[in-house]
């Protein structure tokens, strides 16, 4: 049986998460991004050395540069152990296709407490009309015997509505979340046919006196032997 792709992450536009969240480290240029507990690298230091991640990033950066390469083994040995419990039970890979023309960077960490950790990400790629894409994404990872692990992941799909979480560790509830998407998908689009099928058709050039529509106003007939009692009109 196919495995299902369970990381959707292209199901609408995902904006606003990172807005002034400092610097990132990117899968092809340097740079070291900010945290609650160091500050961001310098430029210089981006251009010349790697800066050591921490390692709730390290998680996040080895995941996600599996993701890109199109290594399941690799991204799978990130995952929690809950996480890669639940999806093999269920068939599940938690990552697209590989794409040689995917990059990502690494951005900002928060701590949640010491074995839980926020971090921050931008993943791009190309879209089918060859134009570049970005998704912005914030991981959630969790910290086990054999090192920090990702668990789960949230992005803002619609800007009107939080983040829509993505729970490695309890695909049912993750599959559940998708099908919320689509149906808000679909719903917005229906309200966007049905108020464009709503308004009005300017008139068209050309269009005789007659074909306008009627003012409302009805004037009497002219008198003739046929209706002596009309109104005279002068």
């Amino acid at each position: 049986m196919p495995k299902k792709w369970a990381w959707m992450v292209g199901v609408g536009a995902i904006c606003g998460l990172l807005m002034g969240c400092g610097g990132f480290w990117s899968s092809n240029s340097g740079g070291q991004s900010g945290s609650d507990s160091a500050p961001a690298a310098s430029a210089t230091a981006q251009q010349t050395s790697k800066p050591t991640l921490q390692p709730p990033a390290q998680a996040v950066y080895d995941f996600l540069e599996a993701v890109r390469k199109g290594d399941d083994l690799g991204a799978e040995r990130m995952l929690t152990s809950l996480a890669r419990k639940k999806t093999q039970e269920m068939n599940m890979v938690v990552a697209p296709p590989g794409s040689d023309t995917a990059s990502f960077e690494v951005g900002k960490v928060t701590m949640l407490d010491e074995n839980r950790a926020e971090v921050l990400c931008r993943w791009t790629d190309r879209e089918a009309d060859g134009s570049f894409r970005t998704d912005e994404i914030i991981w959630l990872v969790k910290k086990e015997p054999e090192g920090w692990r990702v668990a789960g992941m949230a992005a803002t799909v619609f800007p009107d509505q939080p983040p829509y979480p993505l729970n490695f560790e309890d695909p049912e509830d993750m599959l559940r979340q998708q099908e919320k998407i689509k149906a808000e998908l679909a719903r917005r689009e229906a309200a966007n046919r049905a108020a464009t099928n709503s308004q009005p058709s300017p008139p068209r050039a050309g269009d005789s006196p007659e074909s306008q529509p009627s003012s409302g106003v009805h004037e009497p007939p002219p008198q003739t032997a046929q209706n002596p009692d009309a109104t005279l009109r002068r």
